[in-house]
């Protein structure tokens, strides 16, 4: 019981941390689980492809529930899904020969860099946020303007009107 209690507090932490991060759960699963699979038996040099093996799985239930969601409300792109199809099951497969035979150690310098990068982009912010928030500022600008420019030009039209 106590290994379930475990799991669903890890979940839990995943998912609060997602949520307020809006990051993927699996970024900060994949850490944990790798931090505790050993203490359940799995030895340390498989910890990390049983953590990376773990989160892939679960993304794949969330991620069947969420397609059905989607599809069900009709906001799903078929020909743009069948012209992904073949790359995601060759990239899946290409990925996972590559995981199988890299080793532990590697592996785990590998997802740390990439959570590195992910940590950065929190951090700094993506250059997609900063552009889309530059065209935010730049619209309300513009918006400003042309009202300032429309209360004037009734200014004017109206002691014009008045003269």
């Amino acid at each position: 019981m106590a290994i379930w209690l475990v799991f669903l507090v890890l979940g839990a932490i995943a998912g609060v941390l997602a949520g307020l991060l809006g990051v993927g759960g699996g970024l900060v699963l994949v850490a944990a689980l790798a931090w505790i699979a050993p203490a359940f038996g799995i030895p340390q040099e498989a910890a990390m492809h049983t953590a990376l093996a773990s989160s892939l799985a679960s993304i794949v239930l969330t991620a069947t529930a969420s397609a059905r969601a989607h599809a069900k409300r009709g906001s799903v792109l078929w020909p743009t899904v069948r012209w992904m199809v073949p790359g995601l099951i060759v990239g899946g497969w290409l990925g996972s020969w590559f995981a199988v035979r890299i080793d532990g150690e590697w592996l785990r310098w590998i997802v740390a860099g990439y959570c590195l990068i992910a940590a950065a982009q929190l951090l700094f912010g993506s250059r997609a946020r900063r552009s889309a928030r530059t065209r935010r500022r730049r619209r309300a600008r513009r918006c400003r303007a042309r009202a300032w420019a429309s209360a004037r030009s009734r200014r004017w039209s109206a002691s014009a009107a008045a003269a």
